[in-house]
């Protein structure tokens, strides 16, 4: 009984998260793109930089 009990409440969470993840997630990638994306800039720029 209480292994089911805990079962329901971890299911209940697991898709909680996925449903915030899923509200969330357009948010999160850009949070993880942006700092990608200015560091391959950067990166970038400094390559050019030494080889004019």
């Amino acid at each position: 009984m209480v292994a089911i009990v805990s079962a329901m409440l971890l299911y209940g969470l697991y898709v909680g998260m996925l449903r915030l993840l899923e509200d969330a997630l357009p948010a999160i990638v850009i949070t993880l793109l942006a700092p990608v994306s200015l560091v391959s800039i950067m990166a970038g720029s400094a390559r050019s930089g030494r080889h004019p």
